[in-house]
């Protein structure tokens, strides 16, 4: 049901990359994926954040599950345009 859920997401355009957050900082988070052990996302004023249908502000932490849409720069890493937090069934 949880890849059901990620498909819906796939409408979105842009590049797209999906793991856990792993670090925050002020201006960028660091998830780890299936495919390359780290990717640096860069966030700003400009990135919007959403928990299902709400945006959310200073909602990024560790062990959140993310969907971020963005593009990569020649360093590998990515300018996030829109990150959506993927919430697990369980805590509801």
């Amino acid at each position: 049901l949880v890849f059901a859920g990620i498909q819906s997401y796939m409408r979105w355009r842009g590049n797209q990359y999906f793991g856990e957050i792993i670090r925050v900082t002020d201006h960028s988070i660091v998830i780890s994926d299936a495919k390359i052990q780290e990717r640096v996302i860069d966030i700003d004023e400009q990135t919007v954040v959403k928990r299902g249908p709400r945006t959310q502000e200073n909602a990024l932490h560790v062990g959140d599950r993310v969907i971020v849409v963005g593009e990569r720069d020649a360093s590998g890493r990515i300018k996030a345009t829109l990150i959506r937090i993927v919430e697990d069934k369980k805590t509801r």
